[in-house]
């Protein structure tokens, strides 16, 4: 009885590591053929943005996530990313800028810069 259910565990797993590297070899070949639009987070994200900053709003044209052309790594991207003052006065213009997450609150499903 025991080795069946060891044999059945061992098999739960590696069919879970399979579908992890197969979907994972996926996102990675997607990401190759160019940049993976997340436009559908925009508002959000710039919500999550704007709650941080103080006396400051960000303006965003969308997100993106690509691979570095140098390294090979991918980075999650903004496009068109404007700041301004709490009175509308331009403070910055980007048309690309990088941002990172912390990485402990994204399993909740909240974005944290």
């Amino acid at each position: 009885m025991r080795h069946r259910l060891a044999k059945i565990t061992v098999l739960a797993l590696l069919s879970i590591i399979a579908v992890v590297v197969i979907v994972g070899a996926a996102f990675f070949w997607r990401l190759s053929q160019g940049p993976v639009s997340l436009d559908f987070m925009t508002e959000r994200i710039e919500s999550q943005i704007n709650k941080s900053l103080g006396g400051m709003t960000v303006k965003l044209g969308g997100a993106v996530f690509e691979l570095d052309n140098k390294t090979g790594v991918p980075h999650f991207r903004l496009r068109d990313m404007v700041l301004l003052d709490h009175t509308g006065n331009l403070i910055a213009k980007s048309k690309r800028a990088a941002i990172s997450f912390e990485s402990a609150p994204l399993f909740t499903g909240s974005l944290v810069p």
